[in-house]
This record gives structure tokens, C-alpha cells and sequence, in this order.
């Protein structure tokens, strides 16, 4: 799809979604930086990489002048939450914005690929407990999956469910015995939730 097909001259940020192992990193960085260079975007973002690739790019911008990654869009979640400690401490290092993605409802009940990175037990034990929390509290199971970050990236495939995601956010933060009781789901999961969408091997911690 062109700029022109959407009735645009430039888009705000131009994600690099996940790695192509195919092609060298440099020749993409230079193929991007053509594009930035040509006006057709603001800013540069990436998506699914791991912490050293992040830095690895942010040095290779560094080292080119001109344009440095400005967006980190990630998966955190109740479920989804490694990059606490492996991401985080990172961006906001280099100074990256992160702009969280809402993709919990999907994660465990849709697709083989998902199948395969949630269907596991441990993470149908969390989602149980997670609705009961949710009950408790006289919330949706989605008011609970609150993310964190410097922007919140909506997706929906029905109009319900943007009106529920809309309708928590409205709702403001958690309170205090719910959140806790939320956190507390990560314990559960640790081990063998996995990183993203494209990392999708759990981590495997000391």
C-alpha cells in the first residue's frame, strides 16, 4: 500500500516489525534511512526485537547521524511481562518511548501459532484465576490486562470488544487489592510465558 492509496504524503512512524534474518542489518538500515531522508516518515520504530538488537541499532543510527529509534512497540500485559527486566531498563536508557500493544485476548485462544506459544497449562491456570479476579472485583477479564507504557495501542475485530477495552481504560486504574491480586498471576506464568510474537521460546530464567 502507498502513501498515496491512504491519502497521505507522510506517516508519523515507520515500524521495523521483527528481524529479517535474510538480508543484512545494515543494507535494511540503509534502505530505511532512504525513505526517512525522502520525507515519507516522522519517526522510526521498531517491534519484537531483543534488548542487544535494540542497542545494536541504536548504535548503528548513532554512528550514521541523523535518526535514532524513537519507538519501542511491545506485548505487556498481566501475562506478558519479561521486558521488565530484559526491555525496559534499556529504552529508557537510550531514551525509546514504548507504546504497549493490546493483545491478550487473542494470545491464548486464537490460532496454531498462539496455540503453540500459550497453550499451556500453567497459562490456562493464570487466565482461570485472572477471571475469578476479575469476578471478584465486578470487572471484565479485559479491565484487568492493564498495560503500562508511554502509549497504549488499541486492536479490536468487533466493535464490543473496542467498547470493553474503551470502557476499562475509562474506568481508571485498578484498585489496590486487584492489582495485587493480578500481579500476583505473573508467578504463575514466569516461566514459560514467552518473550513476543516473534521470540516465541520461553526465557529461561536462573
Amino acid at each position: 500500500m502507498s502513501l498515496g492509496q491512504v491519502g497521505v504524503q507522510e506517516v508519523d512512524i515507520y515500524y521495523l516489525y521483527s528481524p529479517d534474518l535474510s538480508v543484512a542489518l545494515k543494507e535494511t538500515l540503509e534502505a530505511i534511512r532512504d525513505i526517512y531522508e525522502s520525507g515519507k516518515f516522522k519517526r522510526f520504530g521498531m517491534s519484537n526485537y531483543r534488548p542487544e538488537d535494540v542497542q545494536k541499532i541504536y548504535d548503528i543510527w548513532k554512528e550514521k547521524g541523523g535518526m535514532l529509534t524513537t519507538v519501542f512497540q511491545g506485548k505487556y500485559n498481566a501475562m506478558s511481562r519479561h521486558i521488565e527486566t530484559h526491555l525496559f531498563p534499556l529504552l529508557r536508557k537510550l531514551g525509546i518511548g514504548f507504546y504497549a500493544c493490546r493483545y491478550a485476548r487473542a494470545s491464548a485462544h486464537t490460532g496454531d501459532m498462539y496455540k503453540s506459544m500459550y497453550g499451556k497449562e500453567t497459562l490456562y491456570a493464570a487466565l482461570d484465576e485472572w477471571n475469578v479476579i476479575a469476578g471478584h472485583a465486578n470487572i471484565t477479564k479485559a479491565a484487568t490486562a492493564k498495560e503500562k507504557g508511554d502509549a497504549l495501542i488499541v486492536g479490536a475485530s468487533k466493535v464490543e470488544q473496542l467498547e470493553e477495552t474503551l470502557g476499562a481504560i475509562e474506568a481508571g486504574p485498578l484498585d489496590v487489592e486487584t492489582a495485587t491480586e493480578v500481579d500476583a498471576t505473573w508467578g504463575l506464568v514466569e516461566r514459560e510465558a514467552p518473550l513476543d510474537n516473534y521470540n516465541s521460546h520461553a526465557w529461561k530464567l536462573n
